[in-house]
């Protein structure tokens, strides 16, 4: 079977992403990030888009900087797509099921002074007084708001025993 050649199947890949519904600003960083690849590494080696193994991605890779989301955004894009052609049959194995994408590092999180807190808390009583009982709720709890959002009145009970079902974050619960 004759590889159809990469301008054609990355607009057959545009035209997927497209119906899926995906936001054009990712649709154009994954067409960013494909037409870079396509031109940087593949025409540059001489490699059919389809011969591509787990090694070429990872040398492709390699030679993105370290630093930065630059290596994150081509291997979303390259997933994505090759997740696609070998769903539709274009090839056999994808290249990219085995390799990780880079989490991005956060340092630690900028702790507030106790004057700071008594500020954004005057403000938001000030405001709207449900709002600065939320803030202080989630500075005591250390509660994401997802979580908050979360809990409803029947996982609340009063009383003198008290308690609480634990509020779900990200989709796990939280531990205390």
């Amino acid at each position: 079977m004759e590889a159809s050649p990469f301008p054609a199947v990355l607009r057959r890949f545009d035209t997927h992403l497209d119906v899926l519904g995906r936001a054009e600003k990712t649709c154009r960083k994954y067409r960013y990030e494909l037409v870079r690849w396509w031109t940087d590494y593949l025409f540059a080696t001489g490699l059919a888009w389809d011969d591509v193994g787990p090694g070429h991605v990872e040398e492709y890779l390699g030679e993105l900087p370290a630093k930065g989301s630059k290596r994150g955004d081509a291997l979303r894009a390259l997933r994505a797509f090759y997740s696609w052609a070998r769903d539709d049959g274009q090839v056999e194995l994808d290249p990219t099921a085995h390799i990780p994408i880079p989490r991005p590092k956060y340092g630690p999180a900028p702790d507030l002074s106790d004057a700071d807190l008594r500020r954004l808390l005057r403000a938001a009583f000030r405001h709207e007084p449900r709002r600065g009982w939320a803030i202080m709720l989630m500075y005591v709890t250390g509660a994401r708001v997802g979580s908050l959002v979360a809990v409803g009145a029947d996982d609340v009970h009063l009383g003198p025993d008290a308690t609480s079902s634990r509020p779900r974050a990200r989709g796990r619960t939280a531990s205390r």
